[in-house]
């Protein structure tokens, strides 16, 4: 499977709550331009999932829009900020697809990126980020990094 786990881009300081920040016009452009970059690489996504909150929903969006992706958008609270890492992986394992865009949040993004490669210099992962990994299953030290794209 292909994983694609995606930071949201650079977002508003404040907001009514942390879950309604929106992105700022550069982290709107980043996230086009990191896509953009990677775009042949992304033609075979399979699904698109999004935390719910606004601005990792608003990067997975402008993916959607630079790639063309006609499927759907599925929201997930296991990519939330916060999030427990074992049911992230859990229902990553349940999918049956085999390329999938992931856009959330950091630390979980960093948390789940360092343990599948059983590797903690990617703890920390910036905004608009996307880090492409290979696996036969979301399991700590099981994957390969293909690459990764910075704005």
């Amino acid at each position: 499977m292909k994983l694609y786990f995606m930071r949201h881009g650079k977002a508003e300081r404040h907001a009514q709550s942390d879950a309604d920040r929106a992105l700022t016009e550069r982290g709107r452009r980043n996230v086009a331009s990191v896509i953009g970059n990677r775009r042949k690489a992304l033609q075979t996504l399979d699904l698109v999932i999004s935390s719910p909150y606004l601005r990792a929903r608003q990067t997975a969006q402008i993916a959607m829009r630079e790639l063309g992706y006609r499927g759907e958008l599925l929201l997930c609270a296991d990519l939330e900020p916060g999030a427990n890492l074992r049911d992230l992986f859990q229902f990553i394992n349940q999918l049956e697809q085999e390329a999938i865009l992931l856009t959330t949040h950091q630390p979980l993004i960093g948390e789940a990126v360092s343990t599948l490669l059983d590797d903690d210099a990617y703890s920390t992962i910036g905004t608009s980020w996307l880090v492409a990994l290979e696996c036969d299953a979301a399991v700590a030290g099981c994957a390969n990094l293909s690459w990764i794209e910075e704005p």
